[in-house]
C-alpha cells in the first residue's frame, strides 16, 4: 500500500499516527516487535514508548539519535561531500528538492544510479517528498530530542522487553558508546 501525504504536520506524532492508520490491526494485535533504521529507528523508539503495551521488542540500527540540533547538524555536515551539500535546510538542498519535485521520474532513476545498494523501489521512492515533508521530518525526527524521553520510558518499563544494541563498530561509535553508558546492558532486556 502506498499512501502519499503532502499536507499537514510531519513531526514524530504525525508519523506515529500514520503508522497506526496504515496498520489498524495493531490496535487489537498482541504485543510484537518493531524495528527501524535511520529515521525509522527514531520512529520505532517513539512508537514503542507511545504503545508500550504493544511493544515486545525494539531493534534499532543506524538511528539518528542526536542530543540536540547542533549535534544533528554537525553530523549532517560531516557526511560525504554530496550528502552534506544536499542535506539540511539551506538554499542548495531546497533548490535540489524543488528540481526533484518538477522532475520526479528523472530524480527517481538518478536515485537508483546513485544508490545501487538499495532495492530499486526503495531508491525511487526516496525522492518522492516535498520540501515541507522533508524539513518537517528533518526537524521533527532527526533534530528533535523526543527519542531520549521515549528510550527512558522503555528502559524504565517493567512490561515490554525491548533489546537495543549499541554497536561499537558502528560508524557513529562515539554515540553508540555514550548510549551504552546511559542505557547499560542490564537494561537491554527487561522482564516481561
Amino acid at each position: 500500500m502506498v499512501v502519499e501525504v503532502n499536507d499537514g504536520p510531519t513531526d514524530a506524532s504525525a508519523h506515529i499516527g500514520l503508522l497506526m492508520l496504515l496498520w489498524p490491526n495493531w490496535v487489537a494485535a498482541p504485543a510484537h516487535g518493531v524495528a527501524g533504521h535511520s529515521m525509522g529507528g527514531v520512529l520505532a523508539v517513539r512508537w514503542a514508548a507511545a504503545q508500550i503495551e504493544r511493544a515486545r521488542a525494539v531493534v534499532i540500527f543506524g538511528a539518528t539519535l542526536y542530543r540536540n540540533r547542533g549535534e544533528a547538524d554537525a553530523h549532517i555536515t560531516g557526511m560525504g561531500r554530496m550528502q552534506a551539500l544536499l542535506a539540511g535546510d539551506r538554499p542548495l538542498p531546497r533548490a535540489a528538492c524543488a528540481w526533484m519535485c518538477r522532475h520526479r521520474t528523472a530524480a527517481s532513476w538518478i536515485a537508483v544510479a546513485y544508490r545501487p545498494d538499495l532495492p530499486v523501489p526503495v531508491a525511487r521512492f526516496g525522492v518522492k517528498h516535498t520540501w515541507d515533508t522533508y524539513t518537517g521530518a528533518l526537524n521533527g525526527l532527526v533534530r528533535a530530542t523526543g527519542w531520549y524521553d521515549s528510550l527512558t520510558v522503555l528502559t524504565q518499563s517493567r512490561g515490554p522487553r525491548h533489546p537495543h544494541r549499541w554497536s561499537r563498530r558502528h560508524r557513529a561509535g562515539t554515540r553508540a558508546r555514550r548510549g551504552a553508558r546511559e542505557f547499560p546492558p542490564e537494561h537491554h532486556l527487561l522482564d516481561g
